[in-house]
């Protein structure tokens, strides 16, 4: 698991954490490429605790059928950053 973008804080007081995994197979391949997931996090109740909610699917994952100019999308995945709309 690697941090994504920083983390956001919500009018509840809560964070969104963005971060970015890779799934492993049998013997250590790689398995699925990298994907995106998101937690929230209370930092003021529980600081060092575990994430009070997390997406049990991806929120992000490479589909096995795209391919963006010939490229294979294996290591595609990976979010840096948010971009934010009124």
């Amino acid at each position: 698991m690697e941090s994504g973008p920083p983390p956001v804080k919500t009018r509840d007081g809560i964070w969104l954490k963005i971060y970015n995994g890779v799934s492993f197979g049998p013997g250590g391949r790689l398995y699925g490429g990298y994907k995106t997931g998101q937690m929230l996090l209370d930092v003021v109740h529980q600081p060092r605790g575990p994430p009070i909610a997390r997406l049990d699917n991806p929120l992000l994952q490479r589909s096995s059928l795209l391919r963006i100019s010939g490229q294979d999308l294996r290591s595609f995945g990976s979010m840096a950053g948010f971009v934010f709309s009124k």
